[in-house]
């Protein structure tokens, strides 16, 4: 199996350990009524209950926001990544499309949790846990969308990891993290192929020099 610079990375534990925050969830289920009523959602899902919960998630959430106390609340960051799991297992809209969009709108949530933090906040304790092991949710969505992420900004790549070793899943995530911003490029380079107007075709080469440059650092990583 290939792993990027496959050098020492911290301790086997941690190379292999990929849902570690599971373990602070007894803590912070108790932090936050909007992070309870999303986990009771999944939890009970199957016996045709988690419906009216996932609702009342959604609705304390909203209020949670409101609060700017709650709303910097380490439970407050997880809690939008049950309510995708919710969708993604027990979403039962006929519109597959509509479902991956409700799923989307929980991953942008994460995502501007973390924005309004700033990656300064990630740095140590149950907040870098959450962020290292959380990353991926928006990334995929940015994949989904075909459009850049923040997590592709250097300082969200070094920053929340400044007091801690990468790990090989780290890197990956890294590099998972450039591609919504390639096919970005992609897209536009295509949309721009069809005009016929000279102005276009300098955004176009533009276009294609930052494309091939970020797939070259891509393939250097």
């Amino acid at each position: 199996m290939y792993i990027p610079d496959g050098g020492a990375h911290g301790s086997t534990a941690e190379i292999l350990r990929t849902n570690s925050f599971v373990s602070v969830l007894p803590l912070l289920y108790v932090r936050d009524e909007a992070l309870r009523l999303a986990l009771l959602a999944v939890g009970t899902a199957a016996m045709g209950k988690g419906k009216n919960l996932y609702g009342q998630g959604l609705q304390e959430m909203g209020r949670a926001l409101r609060d700017e106390k709650r709303a910097r609340s380490e439970a407050l960051l997880v809690a939008p990544r049950f309510m995708g799991m919710f969708e993604i297992l027990f979403g039962a809209n006929v519109d597959p499309n509509l479902q991956a969009r409700s799923w989307r709108s929980h991953a942008e949530g994460e995502l501007a949790l973390m924005k309004s933090r700033g990656p300064g906040a990630f740095r140590e304790g149950i907040a870098h846990q959450i962020f290292v092991e959380g990353r991926m949710v928006p990334i995929i969505a940015g994949v989904r969308m075909r459009r850049r992420t923040l997590l592709n900004e250097p300082e969200w790549k070094t920053i929340p990891r400044s007091k801690h070793p990468k790990t090989p899943k780290d890197t990956l995530l890294d590099v998972l993290a450039d591609i919504p911003e390639v096919m970005e490029y992609a897209d536009l380079l295509s949309s721009s192929s069809s005009s016929s107007s000279s102005s276009s075709g300098v955004g176009n080469d533009e276009s294609r020099r930052n494309a091939i440059a970020k797939c070259q650092r891509l393939d250097a990583e």
